[in-house]
């Protein structure tokens, strides 16, 4: 008998799918319709999907606010740790003045008990001319222990210990001491000023290892560029040749308080006595 090329049937699928099934001479195909099963599938796992984004936008969320407020509790933490330095920089910097208050009482009072030319008055005055040197009153300092020299080789000798304590201050300040900018390690004796054909020349003299147990015998003499040098803070200097703006602090004696290596050219910052100028920077 003939039958037709192509024979068609349909049967009920259980879970309320439908199937189709094709029979041909050469081939089956079977196609599998989706149903409303299918669909509930589909939403159960976009919900699952969106459930688990939702924890992970949430989860970032909370770590972006996390690390937000430990950003804003460090800076508040730098601020006081800020604000305790600058409060103890400030407190340090009262410290020399608080001790040279305390170094003028206490010689004043034993000058009046004892006398100036007592040695102990002689020896607080020491104490009293460190104290100034500390507080950046150079000048003030060395000349009371020129003062206090004078009169401790008039009342006590020579070869008494509270003057040979007295000339062994006044040798130490009196040495006028510079570093080599490459080094910033030692410092060295400044001998004297060469100014040659090759140049401005210093003939300095160190290292300087122990400043108070000076060994001059282990220390050498050599010359070097002045450009290189940077004399020591609190060293006194007399001012020479100023631009036309400070022609009038020419020939005025001042001190070095700051060295300016950012500046271009270089600078120091120097100080005048009694404060009857304003500081100001001069070039080498």
């Amino acid at each position: 008998p003939q039958y037709p090329q192509y024979i068609f049937r349909s049967i009920p699928y259980p879970l309320g799918e439908t199937v189709v099934a094709t029979n041909a001479t050469h081939r089956d195909c079977t196609t599998v319709m989706k149903g409303r099963d299918s669909v509930n599938i589909e939403d159960a796992t976009i919900q699952k999907l969106l459930c688990v984004l939702s924890t992970c936008i949430l989860a970032t969320i909370i770590t972006l606010l996390l690390i937000i407020y430990c950003m804003i509790r460090y800076f508040q933490v730098q601020r006081n740790v800020d604000e305790v330095s600058d409060n103890v920089a400030g407190m340090m910097r009262h410290v020399p003045h608080l001790k040279l208050k305390r170094a003028k009482e206490m010689y004043q009072k034993i000058c009046k008990e004892y006398g100036e030319e007592s040695p102990i008055a002689l020896e607080l005055g020491v104490n009293y001319a460190n104290r100034m040197m500390e507080a950046d009153l150079w000048l003030e300092g060395e000349r009371l222990l020129l003062r206090l020299n004078s009169i401790s080789r008039r009342v006590l000798g020579v070869y008494h210990d509270t003057r040979t304590y007295v000339e062994a201050a006044i040798a130490f300040y009196k040495t006028r001491r510079v570093m080599v900018k490459s080094e910033n390690a030692h410092q060295y004796e400044f001998l004297n000023y060469d100014n040659s054909d090759y140049g401005h020349k210093c003939v300095i003299k160190g290292p300087i290892v122990d400043a108070v147990n000076r060994d001059t015998k282990q220390e050498k003499v050599q010359s070097i560029n002045f450009d290189d040098l940077r004399i020591i803070l609190g060293t006194p200097v007399v001012l020479r040749g100023m631009d036309k703006g400070l022609r009038h602090l020419s020939g005025k004696l001042a001190v070095i308080l700051e060295w300016n290596d950012e500046a271009d050219p270089f600078t120091y910052q120097v100080a005048f006595e009694g404060n009857r100028y304003e500081p100001c920077n001069v070039e080498p």
